[in-house]
């Protein structure tokens, strides 16, 4: 008792900086959200990195530490102790929002094709990185980082980083890398090879869905972010919600093959993470509800029984959560690095690796349209 009272007073200081530096954050990203509502395309493909209170979080602890240093290195034990204790409870709110079994059937009842190139999408992403990782001497953790990061959804570095044995500056290098490749996708990429190819609606929420590396980013891209002339078709067609997030949840599915596998890597001996059977079995709580709720609309309340209306309350509970909890766990990691400690060749030879799996994705994606398997 005497030793957890003496963690917690030395840690306190720091935690409540993160804390509040974390409610800072969230504000920010809304209200970069309302400036994205009313900005044209452009614009709002710029901006959505900024939504995210999860990426904010990190680059504002990063500047913080960056232009503090040497005085706020007395708060370093709260700073350390944040991840510690909201990683655990953040993977438990994941499994509420994103591991859906029953929306996972029905993507790959309905749509069997695409789940299979979303999964062939994620193992170009993986062999990839890592295959270029060894080949440029990137740090093996930097790399299980970024390849998680890809192949599933950028946040889910945040679960991987304990079980991999990974550094606050691993953390950083890989998701500022990942970031720069999905800037670069959303606001170049995208737009021209939808607009020169033509895209339908549907396949263009596939390309976005199962390849980009941020929910934010996928939403933005099948939002205001989309080319102009998809933005109606999209809006009528539901491809956001119908299509391109619950291909972007698909992935998250992996994280339970993925965190395993790179943390028995990383430890050189098997290993998995106690809060992945949380992950899972939250999940499958959550898809019970949704099934016994007959697969409810949470927008429109009148529609609900018990068990959608529990689901939805509860759903939305668990949402506001973990976008603060997480964004605490990356101000935590970011109050921890500074910028000239990670403006190094190693991040610059992960950001090419990353660009080139992102590419290589693209591509396929485009092989496979002109195969006509789309």
């Amino acid at each position: 008792m005497r030793m957890f009272k003496e963690v917690l007073r030395e840690s306190f200081p720091g935690l409540c900086v993160t804390l509040l530096v974390a409610v800072v954050c969230v504000f920010l990203a809304e209200a970069v959200k309302y400036l994205i509502r009313g900005a044209g395309p452009v614009a709002a493909r710029l901006l959505v990195g900024f939504s995210d209170a999860f990426l904010l979080g990190l680059i504002v602890g990063i500047v913080i530490r960056s232009l503090a240093g040497f005085r706020i290195r007395t708060l370093t034990a709260g700073f350390l102790l944040a991840p510690l204790i909201f990683i655990p409870i953040g993977t438990l709110l994941y499994g509420a929002k994103y591991l859906n079994i029953v929306k996972f059937y029905d993507i790959v009842q309905f749509k069997p094709l695409t789940a299979i190139l979303t999964a062939i999408f994620m193992i170009i992403y993986i062999s990839t990185i890592c295959l270029l990782s060894k080949l440029l001497k990137i740090d093996e953790r930097t790399c299980y980082l970024t390849a998680v990061g890809s192949a599933t959804e950028a946040s889910a570095i945040a679960i991987t980083f304990q079980a991999v044995e990974a550094e606050p500056r691993h953390v950083s290098t890989s998701l500022l890398s990942i970031f720069l490749v999905a800037v670069l996708g959303i606001t170049i990429i995208y737009p021209q090879i939808a607009e020169m190819t033509r895209m339908p609606a549907e396949e263009y929420g596939i390309f976005t869905g199962g390849i980009l590396q941020f929910i934010g980013f996928v939403k933005a891209a099948t939002g205001l972010g989309a080319p102009a002339g998809l933005q109606p078709v999209i809006a009528a067609q539901g491809i956001q919600k119908n299509v391109a997030l619950p291909l972007t949840a698909f992935r998250f599915l992996w994280l339970l093959v993925l965190i395993p596998l790179f943390a028995t890597l990383a430890r050189r001996k098997p290993y998995i993470p106690w809060f992945l059977w949380g992950f899972l079995l939250v999940g499958l709580l959550f898809s019970t509800l949704y099934a016994a709720g007959e697969r409810p609309n949470c927008d429109n309340p009148t529609s609900l029984n018990l068990y959608g209306a529990i689901y939805c309350k509860a759903y939305a509970v668990s949402d506001l959560l973990v976008n603060y909890l997480w964004t605490v766990v990356m101000v935590a990691i970011g109050l921890q690095i500074d910028i000239r400690d990670i403006l190094n060749i190693e991040f610059l030879k992960t950001f090419l690796i990353a660009f080139t799996a992102f590419i290589i994705n693209v591509s396929a994606f485009l092989l496979c349209i002109r195969a006509g398997f789309l």
